[in-house]
């Protein structure tokens, strides 16, 4: 059921210095921090180097938890919440929550997390899910891929629309303006990087932007996508960096922070490598594939990976990226690294427990937070106030 927030009695993480600060940063204050960054232009594109510590520092912001989401029941057929629940996505007054293993999306109303709908089901047929990997709200609806090769699209009260059938499996999905979709697709080895899918069944490939700012030769390419309006966000898994590009893939301007790759360790190799060797035997791999699975795993995990989701809110014009440290090379504490509207980093703020998925809408985060012990999943609503200062 949806709750105040109830893990201790202190229900605002504090996460940076005092609102007395704030109001003197937004007042531009004498004694406020001053933005020490850059801009530049490389190729037409602006380019916006930050230093390495946000403008605020640690401890700038508060983000107030207004309600937890643990395990309600819809009705008699949907059963419990949180079998799975792999996306969080928020527009328009109304937080969806994608569940993977129960194929259901569960509507929440962002206020107080009260339910709303249950939009889908288990099953092969039209408006039906067997394998969702992804969720997006294009103008309203409510889009679901499933890994059976199919979109299904909703109305926020749950109605069946209409389904769509691209070409190859859809593995995830964003809305690209009114009336578009973003694919992440397999086809084989010669997959596009994204796909756009308009509505009428007319698709196009996107080519992955370049980076303009040169990185480490040993960094992999590597990220994650995400759309704002008609325009793509990509931010990078071992730098934290991103780009804005329009919606044909042309860079519009690319933000970096000044700060240094993150290898692994020879011992979290090893513990890595055994643990992967232990999974692969009991699912019955064949040693010498098991071999040049490890050896390919190892040096892809040389290079930490610790920047997941980007999102921008466009209520408020703040930009989010999530950052989880590593233990073991799974999912540690979620960070938050804030960026304003024109690209400066402003602030980071710690949270005490891993991540699944995030959204960020109107002023608020909505989270799917891990239980550290059961690795349950909790979805978790924050306030953040922040005055303007970018």
């Amino acid at each position: 059921m949806h709750t105040p927030y109830s893990r201790s009695n202190v229900s605002t993480i504090v996460l940076g210095a005092t609102s007395l600060l704030l109001s003197a940063c937004a007042a531009g204050d004498a004694g406020a921090p001053t933005w020490t960054g850059t801009r530049d232009t490389i190729d037409g594109v602006e380019v916006v180097r930050n230093p390495a510590e946000p403008l605020l520092g640690d401890g700038a912001v508060a983000a107030t938890i207004v309600w937890t989401e643990a395990g309600a029941e819809f009705d008699s057929d949907a059963g419990p919440l949180w079998e799975q629940p792999s996306h969080v996505r928020a527009a328009d007054g109304v937080v969806y929550v994608l569940d993977a293993l129960a194929a259901r999306v569960y509507a929440h109303r962002a206020t107080d997390g009260e339910p709303l709908a249950t939009i889908g089901r288990k099953g092969p047929g039209p408006g039906e899910l067997n394998q969702p990997s992804g969720l997006a709200l294009l103008d309203g609806d409510v889009v679901v891929a499933d890994g059976s090769g199919e979109v299904e699209v909703f109305d926020p009260s749950g109605a069946h629309l209409r389904s769509i059938q691209p070409n190859g499996i859809v593995m995830g999905l964003d809305a690209l303006g009114t009336d578009r979709l973003l694919l992440g697709r397999f086809q084989g080895p010669d997959s596009p990087w994204r796909t756009v899918l308009a509505l009428t069944g007319e698709s196009w490939s996107l080519e992955a932007p370049e980076w303009l700012v040169e990185k480490p030769a040993d960094v992999a390419e590597c990220g994650s996508i995400a759309t704002t309006g008609a325009t793509l966000l990509r931010a990078h898994c071992s730098l934290l960096r991103f780009h804005l590009a329009s919606d044909e893939g042309h860079v519009l301007r690319e933000v970096t922070v000044d700060r240094a790759v993150v290898y692994s360790s020879e011992a979290e190799l090893d513990a890595y490598e055994r643990r992967v060797r232990r999974q692969m035997a009991e699912v019955g791999l064949p040693p010498a594939q098991a071999d040049r699975m490890v050896a390919s795993f190892r040096d892809q995990s040389r290079v930490k990976r610790l920047f997941g989701s980007i999102r921008h809110d466009a209520e408020a014009d703040r930009y989010w990226i999530l950052e989880q440290q590593t233990e073991d090379f799974g999912g540690g504490p979620a960070t938050l690294h804030l960026f304003g509207p024109s690209g400066v980093y402003l602030a980071r703020l710690a949270f005490e427990r891993a991540w699944t998925d995030f959204d960020a809408a109107d002023g608020h985060v909505y989270a799917l937070e891990k239980d550290p012990d059961t690795d349950l999943a909790t979805l978790v609503a924050f306030r953040i106030d922040l005055p303007i200062v970018d």
